[in-house]
């Protein structure tokens, strides 16, 4: 667990060096041509790169690692065909293929992808940058990201589509949540983002909605699993189970609470579309968390609406007076903090830990075919 918090620690310290204070421009006249330098910007990319090398690095880290990945790596070289991944990932293999066999490569690129759209939606969506590389961390999410690696791509370009939905450029939308699809194709789901902010949340509202959730995934989930039992998502469901009753209960706990504290100042705030957007996704991330003991893989559901977190939370309780805001921030961090080590150190959930690297490691040619015969 050491090595990943130096990364993060490293991390924060590089952006405060190059961004101690507001985000602003600094300027330099070179021949009469003014250059921008947007300090934030350099600040967001700098801290991006231990996250990158650690994860890009990686040794039999994840569980998926050596089954999915690794493997299934060699098997698109082979011709193998088992696997169903999504075009997006598909051809990333193949293009990669076109220069090398290696595949610690791919995992370096994967990190790249991940990280990059992850800290590219930080710089351009964040009003507090080392909040939302904290909550990279005390999520989990960075370390779930190092698992389910294509959905993780996925949720991080569609974390950077909501930059599109706040613009109202509903084609850049449209090709970044395709992109996504790309790499798994449950991203579709993230399509209503771009039509929240018509959406009023009236108390009684709020009570609706909870109501129809409800009943959706109560009396509608026999309806639900016979419209994708002949799915991919359908096979898939009749492999896994549905998450632990703890995890269920901490996670509708922690989002009815960072709803409502983000709910408190509505009133005052609901003409801001960035804050209108932001507290709508925590409402569908509350609403399918209630859901998680409905259907299997709904925490892959879930995902998608929790993890803009990094930059919806920072933002949804940017109100009140400093004190307050550091005292709420902390309390949630803190919470957050304690089901990590729980879940990842203690519980060794995907597999993160002991943390390995490829440095004295060779790649070697395995596409898993004792698993096929």
């Amino acid at each position: 667990m050491v090595i990943y918090i130096v990364a993060f620690t490293l991390s924060i310290l590089l952006f405060w060096m190059i961004c101690p204070g507001k985000y602003n421009y600094s300027k330099s006249s070179i021949n009469n041509l003014i250059f921008k330098i947007n300090r934030k910007s350099i600040g967001v990319f700098m801290a991006s790169i231990p996250l990158t090398i650690v994860s890009g690095c990686r040794y039999y880290v994840g569980t998926d690692y050596l089954s999915t990945y690794y493997t299934g790596f060699y098997r698109i070289i082979d011709g193998i065909k088992t696997d169903g991944f999504e075009l997006g990932y598909f051809f990333l293999n193949k293009f990669l293929n076109l220069f090398t066999d290696n595949v610690f490569i791919l995992f370096f690129i994967t990190a790249i992808l991940f990280v990059g759209f992850t800290f590219g939606a930080i710089n351009v969506l964040s009003d507090d940058v080392i909040l939302s590389i904290v909550l990279l961390l005390v999520t989990r999410y960075y370390f779930i990201s190092m698992n389910g690696v294509r959905q993780f791509i996925a949720l991080s370009i569609l974390l950077y589509s909501v930059k599109f939905v706040l613009e109202k450029n509903i084609r850049k939308f449209i090709l970044f949540v395709a992109l996504a699809m790309s790499f798994h194709f449950m991203s579709i789901l993230f399509i209503p983002v771009y039509f929240l902010d018509k959406i009023k949340l009236e108390k009684i509202s709020i009570i609706k909605w909870i109501g129809i959730d409800f009943l959706v995934f109560t009396i509608g989930v026999k309806f639900i699993l016979e419209i994708l039992k002949n799915t991919k998502y359908g096979v898939l469901i009749r492999r896994y189970e549905v998450p632990g009753i703890k995890f269920t209960v901490l996670t509708i706990c922690l989002n009815l609470v960072i709803f409502i504290i983000g709910y408190k100042n509505y009133n005052k705030r609901y003409k801001d579309i960035k804050y209108r957007i932001f507290i709508n996704i925590e409402l569908i991330a509350l609403l399918i968390s209630l859901a998680l003991q409905s259907l299997p893989l709904m925490e892959r559901v879930y995902w998608i609406y929790s993890f803009p977190l990094v930059i919806t939370l920072p933002y949804m309780l940017d109100e009140g007076t400093k004190i307050r805001k550091f005292v709420v921030k902390s309390l949630i961090v803190l919470v957050l903090a304690i089901y990590m080590v729980y879940d990842i150190v203690v519980l060794g959930d995907h597999e993160v830990l002991p943390y390995q690297s490829i440095w004295g490691k060779t790649a070697v040619h395995d596409s898993g075919l004792r698993w096929y015969r």
